[in-house]
C-alpha cells in the first residue's frame, strides 16, 4: 500500500496568519472610528463603523471557511476568494471614504 504523505508547508499558515493581522487591525480602527463618532456625535461616521465591523466579520468568516480547504491547484480562483477580496476592498474604500469626509468637514468648519 502506498500512501503518499503530502507537506503543504508553511505558507497556508502564514497566509492566514496575514490576514487574521489584516482583520484585526480593521477591528481595531472600526472600534476607533466607533469612539470618536460617538464623542463628536456624527451619526455617519457611528454608521460607517457598524458598516464596517459588519463587513470585516462577515469577511472574515469567509476567509476562515476559505482556509479550512486545501486546494491542489494553486491558480483556482474560486467565488469565495473573490468575494472575501471584494469585501476587503470594501471595507478599506469605506474608511478611505469616511477620512475623506471628516477633513473635507473639517476644512469646511474653520
Amino acid at each position: 500500500m502506498n500512501s503518499e504523505i503530502v507537506d503543504h508547508g508553511l505558507q497556508p499558515e502564514r497566509t492566514l496568519m496575514s490576514w487574521f493581522r489584516t482583520y484585526f487591525l480593521l477591528i481595531i480602527v472600526s472600534f476607533v472610528l466607533l469612539f470618536v463618532s460617538a464623542k463628536l456625535d456624527l451619526l455617519l461616521f457611528k454608521l460607517a463603523a457598524l458598516c464596517l465591523i459588519v463587513f470585516t466579520i462577515l469577511s472574515l468568516i469567509l476567509q476562515i471557511k476559505r482556509f479550512k480547504h486545501y486546494s491542489p491547484d494553486s491558480n483556482t480562483v474560486n467565488q469565495e476568494e473573490v468575494v472575501t477580496k471584494v469585501s476587503l476592498s470594501c471595507c478599506v474604500a469605506l474608511m478611505s471614504l469616511v477620512y475623506a469626509v471628516f477633513l473635507l468637514m473639517k476644512i469646511v468648519s474653520s
